[in-house]
């Protein structure tokens, strides 16, 4: 049997996904700084960094100092998160991490796999840092959101 959804609710529910919605639409403690947006200003040099370069070697290195900033980025705001928890929602918070490094170590292994000198050339380093970096940057933030409610 199928239900009809009024349009009213599927109009509203497009119009949110449309809107761009994102989890920074969650109660945040509004005495908490804006740590999301302290990050990606300190994350855009390292950025930029990266999309300036031309040669494949200075794109591998910059693409690394990026990656080795994420870590760190990740690491903090793990670490501070879970100084926040409580002992059983800190027991989930590492059962979920080490799911996510699970997860992140598969993907890598697929972008490393597909996007290899032998399928795209020189662009191949490009888009493996890109996406290698995409993903620590999406837990990160993702972690930061988390902590701003405390």
């Amino acid at each position: 049997m199928r239900y009809a959804i009024p349009w009213r609710c599927s109009a509203a529910v497009l119009l949110w996904a449309l809107a761009g919605l994102s989890p920074a639409l969650a109660l945040d403690n509004p005495d908490t700084p804006d740590l999301v947006a302290a990050f990606e200003q300190r994350m855009k040099p390292l950025e930029a960094h990266f999309g300036e370069q031309t040669a494949t070697v200075a794109t591998n290195e910059a693409g690394q100092a990026y990656a080795k900033a994420l870590d760190a980025e990740l690491n903090r705001s793990y670490q501070q998160l879970l100084s926040k928890l409580g002992e059983g929602d800190a027991k989930k918070l590492r059962a979920s991490q080490r799911e996510w490094l699970q997860h992140a170590k598969a993907e890598n292994d697929f972008i490393d796999s597909n996007w290899s000198r032998e399928h795209f050339g020189t662009s191949a380093v490009l888009s493996r840092w890109t996406y290698r970096n995409a993903l620590i940057k999406q837990r990160v933030t993702a972690l930061l959101y988390y902590l701003q409610n405390y």
